[in-house]
């Protein structure tokens, strides 16, 4: 399928209303990404004219989920160092009237989702990252309000079938060498290691461990998903993983290896 027949461009409107509760926060633009684990891109957009721009220049090949190495699960773009194609596509977004990026990124059995922000403000006139992590639970909440909304338009549906493959992962956008102590596994690993803490779920995601953390309270599967604001399906997903990494038949099994 031509990438003018996706959703993104045939219901840029209604995209654009279901990202209208965004404005509150003066977020102009909303993208969510998922990488599955043949390495295929599928997304949704609310701004179609910079979405053109993308598919021209093939920035799918240069934006975050085609780099190598590991950004945690919050990715504040203001703190990387862009080169090459990456450094061509942030200015292109710039050009576009979006400023000061700020990605979710989750992991779950079915692959990698990145879920980005942008705003129309510059970080000269005033810095959006301490907005951004102050109402990092609004932010959540709304992805849930979109994947939640666009899976229920059916008008929308045909953009899990618009699949662009991702060819190779590059080195174009990179944390700084001290920010990477922040996301470097060995560095934590000797952090804890210090103090003296068992990190039982160091090799988890942060909404994995804290999805067991509520588990080991006592919460339902069903409570846990209203606790954090996730679909049903999602828990089930990240406690599958969870189950697996600490080899686990049941969910009753994990309880009682990991009290």
């Amino acid at each position: 399928m031509k990438p003018e027949l996706h959703p993104t461009f045939t219901h840029a409107s209604l995209l654009a209303d279901i990202c209208k509760p965004l404005d509150h926060f003066d977020i102009n633009c909303f993208g969510y990404v998922h990488i599955n684990n043949a390495l295929e891109m599928t997304y949704l957009r609310n701004q179609p004219h910079f979405t053109k721009i993308y598919h021209s220049k093939n920035y799918h090949l240069a934006d975050l989920h085609t780099a190598k190495g590991h950004f945690g699960e919050f990715v504040l773009w203001d703190g990387l160092n862009c080169s090459g194609k990456a450094n061509s596509m942030l200015q292109d977004v710039n050009a576009a009237g979006f400023h000061q990026i700020f990605s979710i990124i989750e992991k779950d059995s079915a692959g990698s989702h990145f879920y980005h922000f942008a705003t129309g403000i510059p970080v000269e006139k005033m810095n959006m990252s301490q907005l951004y992590l102050s109402n990092m639970d609004a932010l959540k909440a709304f992805i849930r309000y979109f994947k939640n909304t666009t899976e229920s338009a059916k008008e929308l549906s045909s953009w899990r079938d618009i699949k662009f493959s991702i060819e190779k992962k590059h080195i174009d956008i990179e944390l700084p060498s001290k920010q990477m102590l922040i996301s470097n596994d060995a560095n934590r690993g000797e952090f804890f290691e210090e103090i003296g803490f068992e990190n039982k779920f160091q090799q988890l995601t942060m909404q994995q461990q804290k999805c067991v953390d509520l588990l080991l309270q006592g919460y339902s599967f069903k409570n846990i998903a209203s606790e954090m604001q996730l679909t049903y399906k999602t828990v089930e997903h990240y406690l599958a993983h969870v189950r697996e990494k600490f080899q686990c038949k049941t969910t009753r099994e994990l309880i009682l290896k990991l009290k």
